[in-house]
């Protein structure tokens, strides 16, 4: 007996509902595989992803498949449109792991804590130098840092120039935000300076005819003149007793900051006559700025100089990096003759 047209069709509406039914099985079971089992990066160690406030859904994703290779970007756009990723953005680096799922990159995402780090600025480092230092540890360049720090109109506000901006800079460590801007930073740095400039600081400055900025400026020679932190004091206080005199510092350091040479062992007769202002052999007074971000040593030993005779000093003949000082001219040209005298016989020119 032939079946009637009525039970076929409904066989067959029975088993298409059966495989469509399977069918959305499949896809929900291959879609949380995708979720939560499924690696959703291509990658063999672990990979940085750097987000701003300006990030959205779009520009993560492209971030994701240019370093991490991302396997399902529309996935992930979709799961991240639903969890309304845009408006919960945190600024940062994210550690994305070989073998994370899309689960796992939207929670790294969300649920990541605002991270800071330390940067230790450290003394008789030049502003190049902590430039770079800024932009290793946080999410501006080395190159936004340097243009910021030579841009007159933008540090304005601090009371400094591009020639003065390393005596705001304390050295220590500080703990900053990744996504600190150049601006923010400084103005860290400027609170610092402020706090380190206290009214007893102030006076002792004063003590010796000097503002803060002056005492930066002679601690930065200091600095370059000699790494003893015992004698620093006293290389202070023949600079002192020199400007005290109106005589000119002739510091050596100088001249290497005006050539822009800081290795150069030998500073010789043309070397002094540059016509710069920095070499101190050739201008009255202090150069216009520090000529290194002088260290928390230097800057104590200018406020509790040494008081003394000494008007002169040069390197010890040996390589202990002491120097001898000397009262009065000829006894500096007998030390500098056996300072010479030792450099020729250790062959440096």
């Amino acid at each position: 007996m032939n079946k009637t047209p009525q039970k076929t069709k409904s066989k067959s509406i029975r088993r298409k509902l059966f495989y469509f039914v399977l069918l959305i099985f499949a896809l929900f079971s291959v879609l949380g595989w995708v979720l939560w089992k499924g690696s959703a990066v291509e990658i063999s160690e672990n990979v940085k992803i750097s987000l701003t406030n300006e990030d959205n859904t779009e520009s993560i994703s492209e971030k994701l498949e240019n370093q991490a290779n991302l396997k399902y970007p529309y996935v992930f756009k979709l799961i991240a449109e639903k969890v309304r990723l845009d408006s919960r953005i945190k600024e940062g680096n994210f550690t994305i792991e070989p073998g994370f799922t899309l689960v796992q990159i939207i929670k790294t995402f969300l649920q990541a804590k605002i991270v800071t780090t330390n940067v230790v600025l450290r003394g008789s480092s030049s502003i190049e130098t902590v430039c770079e230092t800024l932009g290793s540890k946080l999410e501006p360049s080395k190159e936004d840092f340097f243009d910021f720090v030579n841009n007159d109109s933008l540090i304005v506000d601090f009371g400094l120039t591009a020639n003065t901006i390393a005596s705001m800079i304390i050295p220590n460590t500080y703990n900053m935000f990744w996504y600190t801007s150049p601006r923010e930073v400084f103005a860290k740095l400027h609170t610092e300076y402020n706090k380190f400039w206290n009214e007893e600081r102030m006076a002792q400055a004063k003590t010796k005819g000097l503002s803060s900025l002056e005492v930066s400026i002679l601690a930065s020679i200091v600095d370059k003149e000699t790494n003893k932190v015992q004698e620093m004091p006293r290389v202070a206080g023949v600079y002192l007793n020199r400007l005290e005199k109106g005589w000119k510092l002739q510091a050596d350091p100088t001249v290497k900051f005006a050539l822009n040479n800081p290795s150069l062992k030998r500073i010789l007769r043309i070397h002094t006559q540059l016509e710069h202002p920095y070499n101190t052999y050739y201008i009255q007074g202090l150069p216009p700025g520090p000529i290194c971000v002088p260290s928390m040593q230097a800057l104590q030993a200018v406020l509790n100089a040494e008081k003394h005779d000494y008007m002169f000093f040069c390197a010890s003949p040996d390589y202990s990096g002491l120097h001898i000082f000397a009262k009065t001219d000829t006894e500096h040209i007998n030390n500098a003759n056996r300072y010479h005298k030792f450099l020729n016989q250790q062959g440096i020119k």
